[in-house]
């Protein structure tokens, strides 16, 4: 499964912020997947620093905030409450970190580039990252697969997806359709 995720976004892997928004990126998914884990058990310093580090970083720590919002909303849906002793924790460490991004050297500038970014549509058309992803090349052709062992897990798992996972997942996956950056 790895290897098959690891092709599909294979031509976006280049020595630039955006591999370092990746990785903050799957940090962020570790540290709210994995309770358990000595950063989970840190979250209140952990996930600041780790904001802190991508908005300096990357314009997508943006995509950070939406799946801790998908995140909280599918657990609520799912009739956990936030304010549960594991995820009060988690959201007073997100709370806090919506602050630390306006702390850069370059002030809100850097908390609002992704809203900007937005914005200037028209200009990202003609750059490959930003068009949808074209399943006749190799790297459509692998998040593809991505896409058809996902439903196989989703209908033949173990375990049943719950709401979250759904909100999570399709949310993502209708962004990775979006745009190849996405994926």
């Amino acid at each position: 499964l790895t290897l098959v995720a690891v092709f599909s976004i294979r031509e976006l892997w280049t020595i630039r912020p955006l591999a370092f928004g990746l990785l903050a990126f799957a940090g962020l998914v570790w540290i709210v997947e994995i309770r358990d884990s000595w950063v989970r058990r840190h979250v209140l310093v952990v996930l600041p620093v780790l904001f802190w580090l991508w908005v300096n970083g990357h314009g997508s720590f943006a995509l950070g905030f939406l799946y801790l919002a998908l995140h909280f909303l599918g657990n609520w849906w799912d009739g956990h409450k936030p304010w549960t002793e594991d995820d009060r924790r988690l959201l007073i460490a997100t709370a806090v970190s919506s602050v630390v991004v306006f702390v850069t050297p370059l002030g809100y500038k850097l908390a609002v580039f992704p809203l900007r970014v937005l914005d200037r549509g028209d200009m990202f058309r003609r750059v490959v990252e930003w068009a949808s992803p074209d399943f006749r090349e190799a790297t459509g052709i692998f998040f593809g697969l991505w896409l058809a062992v996902l439903v196989i897990a989703m209908a033949r798992g173990r375990h049943r997806f719950s709401r979250r996972d759904l909100v999570v997942t399709l949310t993502f996956v209708l962004l990775a359709l979006w745009a190849r950056r996405n994926i």
